[in-house]
């Protein structure tokens, strides 16, 4: 009897910590970090953004980096266009986008957000909160660095951070990327 009721306790907790994953269909990609996406298959078919979690890529306006981070989440995305979110503590933002870490398939064999950081289009961008795939995001970063990959490129790298570019006043303040302290 005691090891049935441990056996339904470990299942039990086991099956609250389990997080499913939603399906959504992406309906138009808006930069290497954000698209809006309705659920799949769609019953009410309502629209929402999507801002990946744990990344930040550069702006459609930092040229050629911004429109190369686009290209590239497009083509990490499945040829249906249906993903796999997973949302970590805080789910949505203070402009109404939904924070979430997309999956190619139900099995999560490919993170998105990773695969960004990992080929030189996203750099890390982690707020406390949201701390679920860290370890990897920082990996990734720190193997594109080494690598030279995208926007980490001696030659024609990404000038100043798509943080710092955002925020800069009329964007002219330019900071070199491996000068700026990244937000980790």
């Amino acid at each position: 009897m005691r090891i049935f009721f441990t056996l339904i306790c470990i299942f039990f907790i086991s099956s609250c910590h389990k997080q499913e994953l939603k399906a959504v269909k992406i309906l138009k990609l808006f930069d290497g970090d954000s698209f809006l996406v309705q659920d799949y298959p769609c019953f009410e078919c309502e629209e929402y953004q999507i801002r990946l979690l744990g990344i930040d890529t550069p702006e459609s306006s930092q040229k050629p980096w911004g429109d190369k981070s686009r290209a590239k989440l497009d083509s990490l995305i499945r040829k249906d266009r249906v993903i796999y979110l997973e949302y970590d503590f805080q789910k949505i933002d203070k402009y109404k986008r939904h924070l979430a870490y997309a999956f190619t398939d139900d099995q999560k064999t490919k993170l998105i957000n990773e695969e960004m950081v990992l080929t030189g289009y996203a750099e890390l961008f982690a707020f406390a909160k949201d701390l679920k795939y860290l370890d990897r995001l920082k990996d990734a970063e720190r193997i594109a660095k080494q690598s030279n990959l995208g926007i980490w490129q001696k030659t024609g790298g990404l000038k100043t951070s798509p943080y710092d570019y955002r925020h800069s006043s009329g964007y002219k303040a330019k900071k070199s990327l491996r000068n700026t302290k990244l937000h980790q």
